[in-house]
C-alpha cells in the first residue's frame, strides 16, 4: 500500500528523510570514498587563496569566494593576507548582508 500524498501549502516546513535500500547510505559523504569511485577528470583540487586572488576583480571578492568555496578558515585567510581575523570576518559578513539586501530589493520590485 502506498503512502498517502502529502498535503502541501506555501511556506510550510517539511521534515524529509532519505535512506537507501536496506538503510544503506545514499550519498558518498555518508561513507568513505575511494579515489577509484570518482573519475580522475572529475576530481577537483581545492583552489588556493592565490588562485582566488588571481581570478576575482577585487581582494574583497576573492576573500569571500575563498571562504565560501574553499576549505579556508577566516584565520588562514587573514594570516595569508596580513589582515586581522575581525577584518576578514567583516568583509565576509558585508558580502552576506549585501546579498540579502539585493534579494530583498528584488522581491519588492
Amino acid at each position: 500500500m502506498a503512502r498517502p500524498l502529502r498535503i502541501e501549502f506555501p511556506g510550510a516546513v517539511y521534515h524529509v528523510t532519505s535512506r537507501g535500500d536496506r538503510r544503506e547510505p545514499m550519498l558518498a559523504s555518508d561513507r568513505a570514498v575511494s579515489d577509484k569511485e570518482i573519475p580522475k577528470a572529475q576530481r577537483a583540487s581545492p583552489k588556493t587563496l592565490q588562485d582566488w586572488l588571481n581570478e576575482m576583480p577585487s581582494r574583497d571578492e576573492a576573500i569571500v569566494a575563498a571562504y565560501r568555496h574553499s576549505q579556508l578558515s577566516l584565520s588562514a585567510i587573514a594570516q595569508a593576507l596580513g589582515l586581522s581575523v575581525s577584518r576578514v570576518s567583516r568583509i565576509v559578513a558585508g558580502a552576506r548582508d549585501s546579498r540579502a539586501a539585493d534579494r530583498t530589493e528584488g522581491a519588492a520590485q
